[in-house]
This record gives structure tokens, C-alpha cells and sequence, in this order.
């Protein structure tokens, strides 16, 4: 049974300390102002725990409280776990908090221990980077509250994410595109390349994987099967791309099924697109721009011409709507399809 403690202060004022014990289990306390409260709250802390000693076996046999490694490795061997196209990177995250952080109980693994893992995190990694990681361990947390090996009352903290950093916007200047284009002609690899990025607005890893099956230069349409989302979808690829991706084929170099190879006949890997991207931007004499912003430039042409958030949003396979928010600044007060339908029926007599 719970025991509950009346405190009175020197000024008078009364609280009740409720305790929660099972035996072999954790031992627990709270603070409360309202005695009924201190009561249930032992009573429900108690039977979570019972949960929690169910969850890991027989009393007699258990081997010991739950720490947040048992939670991981646990959430880690689920078979629906290991489906998922991002299950690599996982491990790779978890690993830095079994390191770090893998013998805490999960009864005391609460705010103060996010906020040290999001802090040591800080120090070597971008913000974008410890919100995954800490969205990572979030998930790995709640799967174990899930398999009742944490507590339902027991809730991963809210409000200790660090900030999400400003979407970078940097993009080409009609000058710079030109500069970029012409640096990129001796490279008929990278033209391409550039071009098709250019003219879809698809990431570097999306073009990498891209297969000539997923093309139709016909159309005008690239459909992309594995993006960084999960979600397939098919945008429109510009005629100046389609002739580039049409040169392609004339290489002495071709396959029949992965659009881009390198001058050896294997997939064009990111390291090597890199090097011959890195050498190309400083041939065209561009500052502070990296290959990603070319989906940066892609969508803000987009905006200036006319093209909504949503449309833009799609085109760059963008999960949420605020990620495709940074673009519009650039068309303020813009007309919109539907304006003159709209003042036709306003003026309409």
C-alpha cells in the first residue's frame, strides 16, 4: 500500500508526500497539495509498476529494473521496426544514446536527462540533427510505453526541442544560373545532372537513384519512386532537362536502367558527384552556394511565375506545408488564379 506523509511548513502551509513502493521495484514520491490527489496518484504509480514487472517476467526471475538500452534494443529488433527505410540511420542515432545514456532507468529518465542529451548533442551536431536524434530516442521512448515496459503516466517531455533553425533560401541570380550552366557544358554528366535538378527540383540523392523507367521524356515527367518523405510522386521535368537527359543516351557509357553513370559504367555515387560538383561551382565563381539550393532556386522561379505554395510544395516533395512557406515572400500580393473570376462576380450588375 501507498503511504501518504502530511507536511506542514513553518508557515503553515500543508502538503502530502505520497510514496509509491513495490517490492523489488522503484521506489517513488510526489508532492501534492490535495490529499485524494497524493492517494491516487500512488495508487495508479503502483499499478504501473506492477505492469512494468509483469512486462519483464516473473518477479522471482526478473533480472533487474528496465533501463533505456533494454527500450532500444527492444524497439530496434521489432520486425515492423525494421521495415522502415530510415532503420539504418535509427541505429546508428540509438547507438549514441545506449552510449550516452543506456543505463538510466526509464523511471528516471525524464527531463532533465533530455535536456543533457540535447545539450552534449549541441555541441558537435547542427539543430536539424539533434531534433532527429531526439525525435529518434522520442520514438524508441514511446514504443516502450507502449509495450508497457515505461509507464503510461510516465511521458516524454514536451517543450525541449531546440529551436527549429530558419529554412535556408539562397538562390541563383539569372547571372549565377548562367555562370553555372556554362562552367557545367564540358561535364556532359554534370550538365545533365544540374539540368535535370534544375528542371524538376528533385533532391541529390532522388536524381542519383533515378532509373530511366521512372522517365518519360515523352511527357515531360519524372516520377520518383523512394523519396527522403516515403511517398512517391510524379512531377514535370522542362523540355531544356528532357534534351539533356536525351544527350545522355549518346554516351559512350549508357544502361538501360539508371539514368546516370559515371565514365566507368557504375552508378554515379555521391562522393564522386560531390568532387564534380564542388569543382564546377568554384570554375563558376558562385559564394555560399551549395548543390541543395538548386531546389532553392527551382522553386523560387517557380513563385516569381505565378506557380502556388501548394504546387511548389509538391513539385519538391515537401511534408509539410511550413517548409514550402519560405518562398512566399517572393510573390507578395501576387494575383492569384480565380482574382478575375472573382472581381467579374463583384462587379457584375
Amino acid at each position: 500500500m501507498p503511504s501518504i506523509i502530511k507536511r506542514v511548513s513553518q508557515r503553515g502551509a500543508v502538503t502530502y508526500l505520497a510514496r509509491a513502493r513495490v517490492r523489488g521495484g522503484e521506489n517513488i514520491s510526489k508532492t501534492f497539495v490535495d490529499r485524494s490527489e497524493a492517494k491516487e496518484w500512488a495508487l495508479e504509480q503502483e499499478k504501473e509498476q506492477r505492469v512494468m514487472k509483469q512486462a519483464s517476467g516473473n518477479k522471482r526471475t526478473a533480472k533487474g529494473p528496465v533501463t533505456i538500452t533494454t527500450v532500444i534494443n527492444k524497439y530496434l529488433a521489432d520486425s515492423k521496426t525494421k521495415t522502415l527505410k530510415t532503420y539504418e540511420g535509427q541505429q546508428q542515432i540509438l547507438a549514441w544514446f545506449v552510449n550516452e545514456q543506456g543505463d538510466y532507468r526509464v523511471l528516471h529518465y525524464g527531463p532533465e536527462q533530455v535536456v543533457q542529451a540535447r545539450d552534449k548533442l549541441a555541441e558537435t551536431r547542427k539543430p536539424g540533427t539533434v531534433i532527429r536524434m531526439l525525435a529518434a530516442m522520442r520514438t524508441a521512448f514511446n514504443y516502450g510505453r507502449t509495450l508497457k515496459l515505461i509507464p503510461k503516466s510516465h511521458e516524454w517531455p514536451e517543450d525541449l526541442m531546440p529551436s527549429v533553425p530558419e529554412g535556408r533560401s539562397r538562390f541563383l541570380t539569372d547571372d549565377e544560373l548562367k555562370r553555372l550552366l556554362d562552367a557545367a557544358k564540358p561535364d556532359q554528366l554534370m550538365h545533365a545532372f544540374i539540368m535535370a535538378a534544375l528542371g524538376t527540383g528533385l533532391r541529390q540523392g532522388e536524381l542519383i537513384r533515378l532509373k530511366w523507367a521512372d522517365v518519360d521524356l515523352v511527357k515531360g515527367s519524372v516520377t520518383v519512386l523512394q523519396s527522403k518523405t516515403g511517398k512517391k510522386r510524379t512531377v514535370h521535368i522542362t523540355p531544356a532537362a528532357v534534351t539533356a537527359l536525351e544527350g545522355l543516351k549518346k554516351r559512350k557509357v549508357v544502361s538501360p536502367t539508371i539514368v546516370f553513370l559515371n565514365d566507368q559504367g557504375r552508378p554515379f555515387a555521391k562522393p564522386l558527384c560531390n568532387q564534380r560538383w564542388d569543382k564546377i561551382r568554384k570554375k563558376a565563381k558562385l559564394l555560399d552556394f551549395h548543390f541543395h539550393d538548386i531546389r532553392h532556386t527551382h522553386a523560387s522561379i517557380l513563385a516569381q511565375s505565378g506557380a502556388t505554395l501548394f504546387q511548389i510544395g509538391y513539385q519538391l516533395g515537401h511534408k509539410r506545408p511550413d517548409m514550402t512557406a519560405r518562398y512566399a515572400h517572393l510573390v507578395p500580393g501576387v494575383k492569384l488564379p480565380g482574382h478575375d473570376e472573382l472581381d467579374a462576380k463583384l462587379t457584375a450588375k
